[in-house]
């Protein structure tokens, strides 16, 4: 009787879910994949807080100041269409070689744009009424920033670091 179920059990969906699992783990005890995991994340996190930092910079920047805006929106409206994976060859040209730094500049690069569209976007969206207020008020211009240039920017950060974060993913193991 006992073998009558151990053979019901062993084709159960169940049993071939839990062998699937096992496999996948004993594939993981290699530590070499767990040191290619973690350079990849490596690479995918520093990439994306460089472009992270820069998309804030350079987007409240054209946001705010109408003469950045038209100094760098033709270079903006030529360079975001180009597809993150065309970019290899030339970085691989300029960077010199197929090592980390092509890789956190290809990720960097991917990441970027959509950072940049959205951030210059809300930041060009700010009532000048709330930065006239913060004025009057006798604040700083870091104060203004940081007290509502950055607040109102907040869910542009966060809904562009959403889509970020899948196109860094996807080009952390492309590249």
């Amino acid at each position: 009787l006992g073998s009558i179920f151990d053979t019901i059990a062993r084709q159960t969906e169940t049993y071939q879910f839990w062998k699937l699992v096992y496999r996948f783990l004993y594939a993981f005890g290699d530590s070499r994949i767990y040191a290619d995991l973690m350079q990849t994340l490596w690479r995918f996190a520093l990439g994306f807080a460089i472009a992270l930092v820069c998309a804030v910079v350079v987007g409240v920047l054209m946001g705010r100041i109408k003469r950045i805006e038209n100094a760098l929106i033709d270079t903006v409206r030529f360079l975001r269409p180009i597809p993150s994976a065309a970019i290899i060859p030339l970085a691989m040209l300029v960077i010199s070689g197929i090592g980390n730094p092509l890789r956190i500049f290809v990720i960097a690069y991917g990441v970027f744009w959509p950072l940049l569209i959205h951030i210059y976007q809300a930041s060009k969206d700010i009532d000048q009424a709330l930065i006239d207020t913060g004025r009057t008020l006798g604040k700083t211009r870091m104060q203004i920033f940081r007290g509502i240039v950055l607040r109102a920017i907040l869910p542009a950060i966060m809904t562009s670091s959403r889509i970020g974060l899948a196109i860094g993913l996807l080009l952390g193991v492309t590249s």
